[in-house]
């Protein structure tokens, strides 16, 4: 009795074991962190003082692993650039392409992105200047966080076929200008000047044909462009016109640029707050917007408006509004 107890205390024992075997985890995916090591050129094709880096902290990188794209942020720790982790199967793999990347203010929208530093190709004129060019590669071992240390230079756009990026064009910008200049009506029709008492327009005196305080903001392909909105609050709208500017790619022909015109009217609760008068559209086809083709008057590049009637030599006149919500 006591023997075939002992035998079922083993067999139990045993079945024990099994389950727990095939009951563990199984580490699927490992954690893959790259240091950016920043290589000073020194003599050779390029000396140190030749070597025009720009001013830029990188924000992230672009990655390129067999085929697929990474696009881990960067941190510094200890003033070493480190990717955070990609997460990747136990295998061996080659990374194709190592860019550090400044969003330029602008994150999720990679359009106006640039390159910072890179990781030059085998065969490329600056392939002597690091130890490790792309293509280059890695095993990811199970258990194991894997720490790679890749060497940039930083990136030159008028050289990037030394760095062996035949892919890489370079975008040629042209800042762009229009400018804008209006008149507000004070004459009863629906404000006298004194409703506008307590108002940014009554810091020169109140009359009734006011020079118009307005914003004009700026989207191109529906994000806002640097800087925008522009206002002319500053010298409330006095003087001189308020000039806007917006940066054109000339080798990119789908942009479409839209002016959204907002004059200081009165609100609902009796404060002063910013009304939508008027939208204009450029279609980019490597022409600025064109005030000509807007109903203006005086300078060509001037887009000139009347809110009211107190200028009927104007042929861009908008009627008032209904009063905008109190913000």
């Amino acid at each position: 009795m006591k023997t075939k107890f002992v035998l079922m205390m083993f067999a139990a024992i045993v079945l024990f074991s099994c389950q727990k075997r095939e009951t563990e985890p199984i580490n699927a995916t490992q954690d893959v962190v790259f240091t950016a090591n920043v290589v000073e050129p020194g003599t050779g094709l390029k000396s140190t003082a030749d070597w025009d880096c720009k001013d830029l902290e990188p924000d992230y990188a672009h990655i390129v692993i067999d085929g697929t794209d990474y696009y881990p942020a960067l941190f510094r720790l200890d003033g070493v650039l480190y990717t955070q982790a990609i997460k990747l199967p136990v295998g061996s793999y080659t990374v194709e392409l190592f860019l550090l990347m400044d969003d330029n203010g602008t994150p999720g929208v990679t359009g106006d992105d640039q390159i910072v530093m890179g990781t030059p190709a085998a065969g490329s004129d600056y392939a002597v200047y690091v130890t490790e060019t792309v293509d280059f590669d890695f095993d990811v071992v199970a258990f194991t966080k894997i720490e790679l240390n890749v060497e940039v230079l930083c990136f030159l756009d008028a050289e990037y076929d030394a760095f062996g990026f035949d892919w890489f064009q370079i975008d040629e910008i042209v800042i762009r200008e229009i400018c804008f200049f209006g008149d507000i009506c004070l004459n009863g029709t629906p404000y006298l000047p004194g409703d506008y008492a307590g108002s940014a327009y009554a810091s020169d005196g109140l009359q009734e044909d006011e020079a118009a305080i307005f914003e004009v903001r700026v989207f191109k392909n529906g994000n806002p462009v640097p800087y925008s909105p522009f206002s002319n609050l500053e010298w409330l709208g006095v003087g001189q016109p308020l000039c806007v500017q917006y940066p054109d790619i000339l080798n990119i022909d789908e942009e479409v640029f839209t002016f959204e015109l907002w004059v200081l009217v009165k609100n609902q609760i009796g404060g002063f707050s910013y009304q939508l008068y008027a939208t204009y559209t450029a279609t980019d086809d490597g022409e600025p917007l064109d005030a000509s083709s807007q109903p203006v008057t005086g300078d060509a590049n001037v887009i000139d408006f009347v809110v009211g009637t107190c200028s009927p030599m104007s042929t861009n006149v908008y009627d008032w509004l209904p009063a905008p919500p109190g913000v």
